[in-house]
């Protein structure tokens, strides 16, 4: 069956659904069992693969096995599964392919852009991306983190790998490709390198500060709620914050997958950013003769802090230490919410409990944020409440309400073996920013 499957071998004309399918058919076969990383390393069955995919010249290689990896990556529930272990086997192989190409010819594999026939493949979403991009959306933390990858993103960051020619070129005629960048010593040319990842977040980071700056004086300005019209900071601030909402637009659409979009936690503080603004000048304007609909205006706008500050020392993320702790952040967030569930669930069943029991002594609302307060540690209100919930049930049920409070808070080991597992294939001082960075926001139409 294993000679069935290599015959057809792809060839430098066959179509990128083609070569998917072929590495798509041989895993699923190969791969039968939840197999580890480590064991996937010295597998033998994956050697015949690597070695047709060696004769084979095509460019779209490293995007097919790494498309492959991010279909078993989707389907999978756990790292552990067979799903789990059919993905980590795709990005090995890729892995074993990087070894075939030179630096040039690395620089272009891995960030051509395809087109693929979703209909052939069963995703018509993701139609133009490169090897990169789908390594980013895959979460191919081995892939990335090889010293090849890393290069090349290295050099994406400093500007040594540009994607744009001339700044005077028509833009429906400008074409995007790597290449090499060579100083020609044109002043109107370097332009074109504000495109470059490095200077585009240096020249972000100093917007925040602009942002953050007439933030500030608005909300120092607030005193005077009574008029309730627009000042002129409220207006040129409003100005700043629509010219971020219309860049921030053009990077979802350009992302061209949310995957690629969100792989970004700063995104997210940009998202959470724009939604308060979106309601505090909706306010402003409908309530713009009400002082009530002014106040709640200013209110709703001190929330804006809790997304600008933190973007404005984004810079942070360049420092190694930190730059692991929000690659870690965004899957610590989903290990969050999947232990959110049970929580909840458990919460529940007490909560039900106590309140029945408590029908003729506290209200429902009462009874609820006294379950809440004792959840995070207030501990002594259940002491002195137990006994007024109900005499006899009140007391054990207070007291395995206790053991399981602590037993939930206490369980920090998900989110540690979360940080362990980033940091273990950290991609070094600047790489993470440096994908996210690269991917949502430097790769522009």
């Amino acid at each position: 069956m294993m000679k069935t499957l290599l015959k057809n071998v792809p060839s430098e004309r066959s179509d990128i659904s083609e070569i998917i399918q072929f590495i798509t058919r041989y895993i699923n076969f190969v791969i039968d069992s939840s197999y580890s990383y480590d064991q996937l390393r010295t597998l033998s069955q994956l050697k015949p693969i690597i070695q047709a995919l060696y004769k084979c010249p095509h460019s779209g290689l490293l995007f097919s096995t790494m498309w492959t990896c991010m279909e078993f990556r989707k389907t999978c529930y756990d790292e552990k599964s067979v799903e789990g272990a059919r993905a980590n086997a795709a990005e090995i192989v890729a892995i074993r392919l990087l070894r075939t190409y030179s630096q040039h010819d690395l620089m272009i594999h891995l960030t051509k852009i395809f087109s693929v026939n979703g209909d052939e493949i069963g995703d018509e979403k993701l139609t133009e991306l490169s090897a990169l991009d789908i390594a980013v959306i895959a979460s191919a933390k081995h892939f990335l983190s090889s010293m090849a990858v890393r290069r090349i993103v290295n050099d994406i960051w400093f500007g040594n790998i540009s994607f744009w020619g001339d700044i005077d070129v028509i833009g429906s005629r400008a074409q995007k490709a790597a290449s090499i960048y060579r100083p020609t010593g044109d002043f109107w040319v370097g332009y074109s390198r504000l495109r470059v990842p490095r200077y585009k977040f240096a020249i972000e980071t100093f917007n925040f500060v602009i942002v953050l700056g007439l933030y500030c004086v608005v909300l120092i300005n607030k005193n005077n709620v009574k008029n309730t019209h627009l000042t002129p900071v409220e207006i040129l601030l409003d100005v700043w914050f629509i010219s971020f909402l219309h860049d921030e637009i053009g990077q979802i659409r350009d992302a061209g997958h949310t995957g690629l979009y969100t792989a970004d936690v700063l995104n997210l503080f940009d998202v959470g950013m724009l939604v308060i603004f979106i309601v505090w000048i909706v306010l402003r304007v409908v309530g713009r003769n009400s002082i009530y609909y002014t106040e709640l205006a200013f209110d709703v706008l001190s929330l804006e802090a809790l997304f600008l500050i933190p973007r404005v020392f984004s810079a942070l993320t360049l420092i190694p230490y930190y730059g692991a702790l929000l690659t870690s952040l965004r899957q610590m967030i989903k290990d969050f919410v999947k232990f959110l569930v049970l929580i909840s669930v458990l919460c529940a069943g007490f909560i039900f409990s106590f309140v029945i029991l408590a029908r003729n002594t506290f209200s429902f609302n009462k009874m609820v944020w006294m379950l809440i307060r004792i959840f995070y540690g207030s501990t002594y209100i259940g002491f002195d409440q137990m006994y007024e919930i109900n005499p006899i049930f009140g007391p054990p049920l207070m007291l395995l309400f206790f053991f399981t409070s602590y037993l939930l808070l206490a369980s920090s080991d998900p989110y540690i073996n979360t940080l362990v597992q980033i940091r273990k294939h950290e991609l070094g001082p600047r790489v993470s920013l440096q994908f996210c960075d690269f991917m949502s926001r430097s790769m522009l139409v």
